[in-house]
């Protein structure tokens, strides 16, 4: 998973980062990073840890969001 984390991350650092280009494909890149979030909170949720998810700053409906806990 951490490749794919990885994979996820540099999308957006290189697509995105520092333009806040509207044209960014916020909803899939969310539905991805969602995903990968709710793979990693199942493989780390045994041993107690808590993982959350919130949206970046450069997405407009991130702007006002709060980070969530997610369940794996």
């Amino acid at each position: 998973i951490h490749d794919q984390i990885i994979a996820w991350w540099k999308q957006f650092i290189f697509d995105c980062e520092g333009h806040h280009d509207p044209s960014f494909p916020f909803e899939e890149f969310h539905e991805k990073g969602l995903a990968l979030t709710k793979r990693l909170a199942s493989a780390l949720g045994n041993i107690g840890v808590e993982v959350f998810y919130d949206r970046p700053h450069e997405d407009p409906k991130g702007r006002d969001s709060k980070p969530f806990k997610v369940e794996g």
